[in-house]
């Protein structure tokens, strides 16, 4: 292995086809074990502006940038809120586009948020929704859009120390 990190000196089969070998140390666990999920409700389109009235709001991944939002919505009533340093993950078309939230947002039913526990990094977090989202969106479906379901975000494998 190339650059600043090095191989780990034993590997073992996770178990999971799409994951294939871990570190020797590491374990297996659904995301929603490692990691609070907030998964997005829309209000109704009354409580929304476009005249900075409330929260920025967001319903899906249109206003997403390279890192964090651009918001261009804003609600009074708020159902659900993503905090700052929180991961935003779009569960509709295209599965998997993040940022973070680098101010409180207001959610929609287009976004989940990660926030990491105290045993887990935001960095460490960041690695891990990158490499989830690769088998949320082969599991994805839909006929207008792909999308996946809080059951599936929740129930995603994905590796971690022990």
């Amino acid at each position: 292995m190339t650059g600043k990190y090095q191989a780990y000196p034993e590997y073992k089969e996770s178990g999971v086809e799409w994951l294939g070998e871990i570190p020797k140390h590491w374990e297996l666990k659904k995301i929603k074990f490692i990691s609070k999920i907030n998964m997005g409700q829309s209000p109704a389109s009354e409580d929304c502006n476009q005249d900075g009235i409330g929260l920025p709001f967001l319903q899906g991944n249109g206003e997403f940038k390279e890192k964090f939002p651009e918001p261009q919505n804003y609600c009074q009533v708020a159902r659900k809120v993503a905090e700052i340093g929180e991961i935003l993950f779009s569960v509709r078309a295209p599965v998997g586009a993040s940022n973070i939230a680098d101010k409180k947002y207001g959610i929609g039913r287009g976004l989940c948020s990660f926030s990491a526990s105290e045993k887990l990094s935001k960095d460490f977090l960041w690695w891990l929704v990158t490499l989830i989202k690769v088998e949320l969106d082969s599991v994805s479906t839909g006929s207008t859009f792909e999308a996946v379901s809080v059951e599936q975000v929740r129930n995603v494998y994905c590796c971690c120390p022990k």
